[in-house]
């Protein structure tokens, strides 16, 4: 027991010899990160929520997905092109991910959420807006080719309807069965529950601004820097006393011998 408080005393005497070294280092740190961290902008975000389309019931694209084009170098290519900024600003300045929701063992995403992030908040809207309506146009598209065969169906059932009403009583029956089918499609080609393009769910709206965090930087740095000191006296401190020890057996051993 003895022993092992002796030994605790003396590490414990390796960092108290050291603590001017240790507590400047930490300064040093604390105030390099505060200095670095202080340079970095004040950031404004900006966030358009969006529902993906569907066309019976079906969604015109995966919400995951959608989110991933949106993140890609193309899309950011083609946005370019049209509000202004460069790729690599879009890049740096906008992220989509798909939101979920429901319980852990059962969620299901209900949306693509576009957030931009720079240093104008008026920026911000406007580069949220810009990626949000350039992924409509693109669903607009999809959602065309989805429901053009249910259109086609539809105009099918119409010509069938029309050309059985001519032939008068004797094909009553099938043009009851076509009035029905072709009511059922309509609904459903026009339903806002079945059959809905893309939108925003609601108008592009401002987040939250996001300013450096100087004190956690510099509390981090001041501790991590601190740390490596007290292992480099811990460490320091042990092999001199060791060498100083082992110079002083030798004498010892010498002085013996004599």
């Amino acid at each position: 027991m003895a022993t092992d408080e002796l030994r605790l005393d003396r590490y414990l005497s390796y960092v108290w010899r050291a603590k001017w070294i240790v507590l400047a280092g930490a300064i040093l740190a604390a105030g390099i990160a505060a200095w670095n961290v202080n340079r970095q902008p004040v950031l404004y975000s900006a966030i358009a929520n969006l529902q993906v389309g569907r066309v019976w019931k079906a969604p015109i694209d995966d919400p995951n997905v959608a989110a991933e084009i949106v993140n890609s170098d193309g899309f950011a290519d083609q946005l370019a092109g049209k509000i202004g900024p460069s790729r690599g600003r879009i890049k740096h300045s906008i992220h989509a991910e798909a939101v979920t929701a429901g319980p852990p063992r059962a969620q299901y995403t209900i949306l693509v959420r576009i957030t931009a992030r720079t240093e104008s908040a008026d920026d911000s809207v406007k580069l949220a807006k810009g990626a949000a309506d350039h992924l409509l146009a693109l669903h607009e598209k999809v959602f065309d080719e989805a429901l053009a065969p249910h259109l086609d169906h539809q105009k099918r059932l119409e010509a069938r309807r029309d050309e059985l009403s001519k032939q008068g009583a004797s094909s009553a029956e099938m043009l009851l069965r076509i009035e029905r089918e072709l009511d059922d499609v309509r609904a459903s080609n026009t339903s806002p529950t079945e059959t809905e393009k893309t939108r925003l769910i609601s108008d592009v709206s401002k987040g939250k601004v996001e300013r450096p965090e100087v004190l956690r930087s510099a509390a981090t740095a001041a501790l991590i820097v601190a740390l490596f000191l007290i292992a480099a006296a811990l460490i320091a401190g042990y092999f001199l006393d060791s060498r100083v020890e082992t110079e002083q057996a030798t004498q010892q051993s010498d002085v013996e011998g004599a």
